[in-house]
């Protein structure tokens, strides 16, 4: 019998990792390389490693080395994370109010954090890479509100 070439589970998911050419990758893409207690250790020797972050449950990003600190950064911008993630995973998002006031030229005043919206969908997936973490922005209070007034006006005495 001849000696067979056996390539390592870390192998599998390094060579995957350098040949794609997606921003964002999820557990599942890494599940025919290996078991999944394989997968856990290898990804999270990867995490430590600085070779990939955690951003949230299941998903991962390439890192590279801050030019400050020198410790791991995503490779993309939170705003493109953030979409890759949820394009991912199917989920329509929305940009938040203050997203669309700046962009309609409402006011002048940048949002001071990422924000989004998923309309009516709930939502409760944390995405945090570093210091930077996803705020979620409730449905429109306006429809709300034009409800509850709705509402008064016809409980007022005509």
């Amino acid at each position: 019998m001849s000696k067979g070439f056996s390539i390592t589970t870390a192998e599998r998911i390094q060579r995957s990792l350098d040949r794609s050419q997606k921003k964002v990758m999820l557990r599942s893409d890494f599940e025919r390389f290996g078991s999944p207690s394989q997968l856990s250790r290898t990804l999270s020797r990867f995490i430590d490693e600085g070779r990939i972050l955690r951003v949230s449950s299941g998903v991962y990003v390439r890192a590279r080395p801050s030019s400050l600190t020198g410790a791991p950064v995503p490779d993309i911008s939170m705003s493109e994370l953030v979409e890759e993630v949820f394009k991912r995973l199917g989920v329509e998002i929305y940009p938040s109010q203050a997203t669309r006031n700046y962009n309609d030229r409402r006011t002048t005043q940048l949002p001071g954090r990422l924000s989004i919206s998923t309309g009516k969908r709930r939502i409760t997936r944390t995405v945090q890479a570093g210091a930077q973490k996803l705020i979620y922005e409730k449905p429109s209070s306006a429809h709300q509100a034009g409800a509850a007034r709705r509402g008064l006006r016809a409980a007022e005495p005509a």
